[in-house]
């Protein structure tokens, strides 16, 4: 009763703190300033910042019309009618994987995708400064996925590497070539889903890579603190109950089961049960568990290891923070 008690007073200073802030000053690449609104659904707090792929397109009429234009805008997306939309190739993990609406995902097959405002849920509100967690999965990628050891600086790295992982680079644009992973400047998530001005707005955050914030005492596998704008969540923030998440890492959450997109079930992400359209999917952590391997959440919202780095059915649940000055 007093955890339950506790996590709703702090959910109630959340909404006190969201609900006093309507917008930014801040611009968008058109010079439209950026307004985010906040809204809640089953009573958690939400807001729409940034845009990815996410639902596919099933009007064939749209869909003769999409084929008919090569141009694309400096996201890579084409441009119709006011709205934005991906043009990508289907590698769904299974042959018998479906679309929500029914259709079977052809391998190979060219599909559009319609780019969409990315769905945040709020975890914590302070100070102007909103700590954020994606509410779908949207995408796939390995943790990460070349050699099993690696020598840097003299030191042995493993797999389970946050600071050298590909997950890291491709979340934050980073060239990772010094560490045997590809060179994502300019081609991250965070180039994809943010305008310039929206990136101003979010915080480059101080990530807490330490054995503190694995499910482990001690963890040989752990590495520096790094600082990012987008990371993923680590073992201790996905059982956090101040973010409203169960504190036992093997109960079965359901506010940390997420589902996977369209575009992302169309990009190799593995789900629960295709029979069923269960389209909850498992996503990486950043803490390790072994030298190979990472913790994950499952299907069903627990928290477990080992996700093997070399998986490349993990969906992606991306975090972080931003700041407004609060009108």
């Amino acid at each position: 009763m007093i955890k339950l008690v506790k996590k709703s007073c702090l959910f109630l200073m959340i909404l006190v703190a969201i609900f006093t802030m309507t917008s930014c000053g801040d611009e968008d690449n058109n010079g439209t300033p950026i307004s985010i609104q906040i809204y809640t659904e089953n009573g958690r707090p939400y807001l729409n910042f940034g845009r990815y792929p996410q639902t596919v397109v099933s009007d064939e009429n749209l869909i003769k019309e999409l084929e008919k234009i090569t141009e694309t805008n400096s996201f890579g997306y084409i441009e119709y009618n006011g709205e934005e939309y991906k043009k990508h190739v289907a590698d769904p993990l299974f042959y018998y994987y479906k679309f929500p609406n029914g259709d079977t995902i052809v391998h190979g097959q060219i599909y559009y995708f319609k780019v969409e405002p990315i769905k945040w849920r709020v975890l914590k509100a302070s100070d102007g400064s909103y700590k954020l967690l994606s509410e779908y999965l949207l995408d796939s990628k390995q943790f990460y996925g070349s050699t099993p050891e690696r020598i840097i600086d003299g030191n042995s790295v493993y797999e389970s590497n946050y600071e050298y992982s590909t997950i890291r680079a491709w979340l934050n644009g980073y060239n990772g070539t010094n560490y045997d992973v590809e060179d994502y400047t300019n081609k991250g998530f965070i180039d994809i889903a943010f305008t310039e001005e929206e990136k101003a707005i979010i915080k480059t955050t101080l990530v807490d890579n330490s054995v503190e914030t694995t499910n482990y005492s001690i963890n040989p596998y752990v590495c520096n603190n790094t600082n990012d704008k987008i990371y993923l969540l680590s073992y201790q923030e996905a059982i956090n109950p101040l973010y409203g998440f169960n504190s036992d890492g093997v109960y079965k959450d359901s506010l940390k089961v997420a589902k996977v997109t369209d575009y992302a079930l169309a990009s190799n992400c593995i789900i629960a049960n295709p029979n069923n359209n269960n389209m909850a999917g498992e996503w990486f952590l950043r803490s390790p568990d072994r030298f190979f391997g990472v913790c994950f959440v499952s299907f069903d919202g627990d928290v477990t290891g080992v996700g093997n780095c070399l998986r490349d059915d993990c969906g992606v649940r991306p975090a972080l923070e931003i700041e407004y000055t609060i009108q």
